[in-house]
C-alpha cells in the first residue's frame, strides 16, 4: 500500500510539473501566430509603408557589401593594422559630425524627398569606390567612405521619421517598428555571409557597384511607389491614412502616435528627429 501511495503521489506532481510548460508552450505560439498575423494586416493596410520596407531592405544589403569589400582591399593593398584604424576613423568622425545636421533636416523638409536626394547622392558617392580599385589608392577609398559615412549620418534621422508618418495608430506602429527592427536583425545575422560570399564569387568591385545599384534602387521605389508629404508640418494629419478611421471608437486612438509624444525639454532640439 506505502509503495502504491508512493507511485500515486509521483504521478501526481509530474503532472503538475507537465500543465505549466504546456499553457507556456500553447501561449508562446499563440503570441507568435498573433504577431505574425498583425504585422501581415500592417502591411496589407499601408502600401508606402511595404515600398519603404523593401528600400531599407536594399540599403542594408548594400552597406554590408561595403563593409566587406573595403575590409578585404585595406588588408590586400595595406596589410596593417594602421589602415583597418584609418577605414574606421574615415567611417565614425563622419557620423558624429553630420548627424546633428540629419536632424535638422528631417524637420524642415519633406523626408521623402529627402531619402530620395540622399539615396541618388549616395548611388553616384559609392561610384567612387571603383575610382579607388582602379588607381589601388587607399587615400581614395578612405576619402569615399568618409563621404558616405556622412550620408549614412543625416540619412538615418530622416529614415526613421518616416515611419510615424507613415503608419498611424499606436498598436500599427509598434508592429512597423518591430519589422524594421526585424530586417535589421535578419540582415545582421545573413548580411555578412550573402557580402561575404558576393565578395569571394563577384569580386569587390562588383560589391560596390551593387551597393551603388541598390541606392538607385531605393530611390526609384521611394520616388514612383510612396506617396504624399511626409514633412513635420503635416504630422498633424498623416499623409497615409486609408484605413485609420476603421480602428477606434475614440479620437485619441485614431491620432498618430507622433502627435502624443511631448519633446524632451532640451537645449539641443536642433537635433530634431535624431534625438527623437
Amino acid at each position: 500500500q506505502s509503495q502504491a501511495s508512493t507511485d500515486c503521489e509521483s504521478q501526481i506532481m509530474t503532472s503538475r510539473e507537465l500543465l505549466p510548460s504546456t499553457s507556456s508552450g500553447s501561449l508562446a505560439s499563440s503570441t507568435a501566430t498573433s504577431s505574425s498575423s498583425s504585422s501581415w494586416k500592417v502591411l496589407k493596410k499601408y502600401p508606402s509603408f511595404r515600398w519603404f520596407l523593401l528600400s531599407w531592405v536594399c540599403k542594408d544589403i548594400g552597406d554590408w557589401l561595403v563593409r566587406v569589400a573595403n575590409l578585404i582591399v585595406v588588408q590586400q593593398w595595406a596589410g596593417t593594422g594602421t589602415a583597418l584604424s584609418h577605414l574606421v576613423l574615415a567611417s565614425l568622425i563622419p557620423k558624429a559630425l553630420f548627424a546633428p545636421i540629419g536632424g535638422i533636416l528631417s524637420d524642415r523638409f519633406d523626408r521623402r524627398k529627402l531619402m530620395i536626394v540622399i539615396d541618388l547622392l549616395s548611388g553616384v558617392v559609392v561610384l567612387g569606390y571603383l575610382v579607388a580599385v582602379y588607381y589601388k589608392s587607399v587615400t581614395v577609398l578612405f576619402a569615399v567612405t568618409a563621404l558616405r559615412s556622412a550620408k549614412a549620418a543625416a540619412y538615418y534621422p530622416v529614415t526613421n521619421g518616416l515611419l510615424p508618418l507613415m503608419v498611424t495608430g499606436s498598436q500599427d506602429l509598434q508592429y512597423g517598428s518591430f519589422m524594421l527592427n526585424g530586417v535589421y536583425g535578419l540582415m545582421s545575422m545573413m548580411g555578412g555571409l550573402i557580402a561575404g560570399s558576393a565578395a569571394v564569387f563577384l569580386g569587390v568591385g562588383t560589391c560596390y557597384v551593387i551597393d551603388s545599384a541598390t541606392y538607385f534602387l531605393s530611390s526609384a521605389v521611394m520616388t514612383f511607389c510612396v506617396k504624399g508629404n511626409f514633412s513635420k508640418k503635416q504630422s498633424q494629419q498623416s499623409p497615409y491614412q486609408e484605413s485609420s478611421d476603421n480602428n477606434s471608437s475614440s479620437g485619441a486612438a485614431t491620432e498618430p502616435l507622433l502627435n502624443r509624444i511631448t519633446p524632451l525639454p532640451t537645449p539641443s532640439s536642433g537635433l530634431g528627429g535624431y534625438v527623437s
